[in-house]
């Protein structure tokens, strides 16, 4: 078989499969490099899962609300782990869709390995040298660990590793107020955790309009999220910390009556509910 493609693709995440089926489609020759799975942050991290999450979230708001409507109002017993459940069965349901296996019924080449240009108009991978007329670099990007003292030894959660999560944390503070950090932080709130978003900036959604941000910031508030812009993250010293079973600091907003999983002080024995939510564009 030849190594020469009109279209090499680097990495399998929404813009890798979209730019692979499209240009198959067309009659291109595609291959398509993806060192881990295909379907990238949006089945996995991003998109599929928020959106699962705060669907979740979103109904039990309206349940607590419903006499917004003229119903009565219930509050609903959460699970989080049926909740996480019904994330998890939402990626399976998606899954197939960015698998390799659709993909090369479409004609495109899926190459499981890592990629590198090693000249001019060639990639290496898998032992092969491929020969391209177009490539795209599609390789996505990940968290970081914002430079706070001592924060990368308390084994912070960040948007990739937040769904392995099984058991609602007590307390949670999201270290990021773009929209991946305020859409978490009220779903998470919504299921019974205890939420304080910090951002550096003076306000939230700093790339939105100020009136957006200032009024996203209002909703926020009213549900009992304690919102501290113009803040920066500092480590806790030593003698500062609250005693075991101390409870949780009062919320803002409608009171709540405490549900499974959401015991006060509780967090997840995997790992510390610190989450580092990622901000980029959109």
């Amino acid at each position: 078989m030849s190594d020469r493609y009109d279209l090499v693709v680097l990495g399998g995440g929404t813009a890798g499969l979209v730019s692979s089926l499209i240009a198959a489609g067309a009659g291109a020759r595609v291959a398509l490099i993806e060192r881990e799975r295909t379907g990238g942050d949006c089945l996995w991290t991003g998109c599929v899962p928020s959106k699962s999450l705060i669907a979740a979230a979103a109904l039990a708001h309206r349940m607590r609300h419903a006499d917004t409507v003229g119903l009565a109002p219930v509050d609903p017993t959460i699970d989080f782990g049926r909740v996480i459940g019904h994330v998890s069965h939402a990626i399976a349901t998606i899954a197939p869709h960015d698998s390799p296996e659709r993909l090369r019924a479409a004609g495109v080449e899926v190459i499981q390995a890592q990629g590198r240009f090693s000249a001019p108009g060639r990639i290496d991978a898998a032992g092969r040298t491929l020969r391209w007329r177009t490539a795209i670099i599609a390789t996505g990007s990940r968290p970081i660990i914002p430079p706070v003292e001592g924060l990368e030894h308390a084994d912070p959660l960040t948007t990739d590793s937040i769904w392995d999560l099984r058991e609602l944390p007590g307390r949670l503070v999201v270290l990021g107020g773009g929209p991946i950090g305020c859409e978490l932080a009220q779903a998470f709130a919504r299921l019974g955790a205890h939420v304080t978003i910090v951002e550096l900036a003076d306000r939230l959604l700093v790339k939105e309009e100020p009136r957006a941000s200032a009024l996203i910031t209002e909703r926020l508030h009213g549900e009992g999220i304690d919102v501290r812009t113009g803040t920066r993250a500092r480590p806790r010293r030593a003698g500062r910390r609250s005693p075991p079973g101390a409870p949780p600091p009062p919320r803002r907003g409608r009171p709540r009556s405490p549900r499974r999983g959401s015991a006060p002080g509780s967090r997840s024995p995997r790992r510390a509910p610190i989450p580092r939510c990622r901000t980029h564009p959109g």
